[in-house]
This record gives structure tokens, C-alpha cells and sequence, in this order.
């Protein structure tokens, strides 16, 4: 009798150990995707006219909470954002990431941003620091996407 508990006992922490490695190995692969996510981003932002990687990376109802500004709900009005910022300035944006977490269908990456904006018009250069939260969630076909792009200026 002792034995047979032993034995399931064993079989039960062994099943619990691969369980565990198994959504570790997962999660992983999570963070890999959002972390991949920010770079592919990261690169869009920084040259003109590349629009396709934020469509990609975005959820049809993406909010967009800028500082200082209004919200700027939906795909197209987000992209349209974009765009105008493109047409007054050169953009360089480096996104630093501080923490990525997954919870089930939701992923939150936070972190800082360093911004340099140079208008073609004038030359002026403005330099900004910046807090961001980006969350994300898993579609039905299991891909993330952005719902909410968050930033906010760093006090220097």
C-alpha cells in the first residue's frame, strides 16, 4: 500500500514538473513575440513610409493614448497618426523595455522610449524621454496585437 502512494505520489510532482516547464517554455516564446513585436515597430517608426509592421502588430480597435493629446481610437486613425508625424518630421525612437508580462491572453510591455523629432520644415530638434505601457491581446487565431499604445513624457 505504501508503495503503490509512493508511486503516485512520484508520478504526480513529475507530472507537475513538466507542466510547469511546459508554460515556462511557453511564456518564453510570449515575451520572445512582444519583445520582437517592439523591434519590428521600433524599425517602422524610424523609416517613413513603412506603415505595414504598426498595421500588423495592431488590433482593429488599438486606442492610442498619447500625452497631451486626445485618444485616438482605430486602426486607420492610428495609422493616419502616424503618417502625419511623418510629414513633419524625421522620426528616431529607441524603445527600452523594462518588463514584459503575459497573463493568459493579455501581455503588458512597459518601459521607456528615447525620441528625437527633427521638423523638415526648420531643423528644430526636439528631444523627448518618454514612459510607455503597451497592452496587447491574443486574437482568435492566437496572434497578439496591440490594443493600447500608452505614453507619457519623463520629467528630466
Amino acid at each position: 500500500m505504501k508503495l503503490s502512494f509512493l508511486i503516485i505520489l512520484i508520478l504526480i510532482v513529475a507530472a507537475s514538473a513538466v507542466s510547469q516547464t511546459k508554460s515556462k517554455s511557453s511564456v518564453t516564446e510570449e515575451v520572445k513575440y512582444i519583445n520582437r513585436m517592439r523591434s519590428e515597430i521600433q524599425k517602422a517608426e524610424n523609416a517613413p513610409n513603412d506603415i505595414e509592421p504598426l498595421r500588423r502588430h495592431s488590433a482593429p480597435d488599438i486606442v492610442l493614448i498619447p500625452d497631451g493629446l486626445p485618444p485616438v481610437s482605430g486602426l486607420e486613425n492610428a495609422l493616419n497618426l502616424m503618417r502625419q508625424l511623418w510629414v513633419i518630421f524625421e522620426v528616431k525612437t529607441e524603445y527600452h523595455s523594462e518588463e514584459v508580462r503575459i497573463n493568459g491572453d493579455t501581455a503588458i510591455d512597459r518601459g521607456w522610449a528615447k525620441e528625437i523629432l527633427k521638423n523638415k520644415k526648420t531643423g528644430e530638434i526636439t528631444e523627448n524621454t518618454a514612459n510607455y505601457l503597451w497592452i496587447s491581446r491574443r486574437n482568435e487565431n492566437g496572434v497578439w496585437k496591440q490594443t493600447h499604445v500608452i505614453w507619457n513624457k519623463r520629467a528630466k
